[in-house]
């Protein structure tokens, strides 16, 4: 049986780290759709505290907002977070309306007890979530450690475990959370368009 590589360490790729983002904060309660916020390169970030009556509340809101983000039907979006067909885990996420030239966009998401964050974005996106034990600085580094590996989890391309995998420039950030809980934010640096 023929072993595949893992994942290199996360602080190994070229990460240029972005101030912390501030998200929105998506009503459970609120009846319509949430708006669509533009994405200038980086992604939108969303925080909702599900009210726990529901078991799929946190996923209800992510298909909600989507659904609005891409403008379309909730009975029309498809949604792409199976396991990778390589290692596995579960990771790459996107979500569009089902047909090849319709609107699509990636997703990550992570849930903690009554928190709940979602990031969506034009490129591949991952959110990772680590708790502080503790007041020390330990502690935090802890966190941020757990957070930035499991947001690079996320983020990873479909197939990131098999052959053919490229390091690509990405961007990261934190989350500005409540708590103890540390949420980072990791995407795919666009393309610079090559000279001609």
């Amino acid at each position: 049986m023929a072993a595949t590589r893992g994942a290199p360490y996360p602080a190994l790729e070229p990460f240029a780290r972005r101030e912390p983002e501030p998200p929105r904060l998506l009503d459970p309660a609120a009846g319509g759709p949430p708006p669509r916020v533009v994405r200038t390169g980086r992604p939108a970030f969303w925080l909702a505290t599900p009210t726990g009556r529901e078991p799929y509340e946190p996923r209800r809101l992510l298909y909600a907002l989507l659904a609005a983000d891409l403008g379309i039907a909730p009975e029309r979006l498809v949604v792409d977070d199976g396991p990778c067909p390589w290692c596995g885990t579960r990771h790459g996420f996107t979500a569009g309306d089902g047909t090849d030239d319709g609107p699509s966009v990636r997703f990550g998401v992570v849930t903690a007890g009554r928190t709940a964050v979602y990031a969506l974005s034009d490129t591949a996106v991952g959110l990772g979530l680590g708790e502080r034990l503790g007041p020390s600085a330990r502690a935090e580094a802890d966190a941020r450690s757990a957070a930035r590996r499991g947001a690079y989890d996320q983020m990873a391309v479909r197939g990131r475990c098999g052959p053919g995998r490229d390091a690509l420039p990405a961007d990261l950030t934190y989350v500005a959370v409540p708590g103890d809980l540390v949420v980072t934010a990791l995407w795919r640096t666009p393309a610079e368009p090559t000279p001609s």
